[in-house]
C-alpha cells in the first residue's frame, strides 16, 4: 500500500507482505487439526458399535509444527472394518467421514490465502 507523506512529494510505501505470510503460516498450522477433529468425530459417529472399543480407540494427532494432522483408531480390527474382509462387506466408517470434510478442509486451507486480500 503507498501514500503520499503530508509533508512533501516523496510516497510512503507500506509493505505488508510479511504480515499476510505470518496470517497464512498462522492458518496453515491451526486448520488441519481443527478439520481433522471434525473428521474424528463423523468417524467415530459412522463406526459400527458393538463394544465401544473402536469408537474409543480414534483420535487426531498434530505433526510437523501443525502443518498436517493424522485421524487414528488404534483398535486391531479397525482397518478390517473399514476395508471389509472375505467374509465381511467394508464399513467406510473413516473414508465416508474424509469426504464429508474434504471440501471444507481446502476452504480452511484457502481462507488464510484469500482473508487478507
Amino acid at each position: 500500500m503507498a501514500r503520499r507523506s503530508s509533508g512533501g512529494g516523496f510516497i510512503v510505501v507500506m509493505n505488508r507482505i510479511p504480515a499476510l505470510i505470518a496470517f497464512v503460516e498462522a492458518e496453515s498450522r491451526s486448520a488441519p487439526k481443527r478439520v481433522a477433529d471434525k473428521i474424528l468425530s463423523a468417524a467415530k459417529r459412522n463406526a459400527p458399535v458393538v463394544t465401544g472399543k473402536l469408537v474409543s480407540s480414534g483420535h487426531a494427532d498434530s505433526e510437523s509444527a501443525g502443518k498436517e494432522a493424522t485421524v487414528t483408531f488404534d483398535a486391531s480390527y479397525a482397518v478390517y472394518v473399514e476395508l471389509g474382509t472375505y467374509k465381511m462387506a467394508p464399513r467406510f466408517f473413516l473414508s465416508r467421514a474424509v469426504d464429508e470434510y474434504r471440501n471444507e478442509f481446502e476452504l480452511e486451507m484457502g481462507k488464510g490465502l484469500f482473508a487478507k486480500f
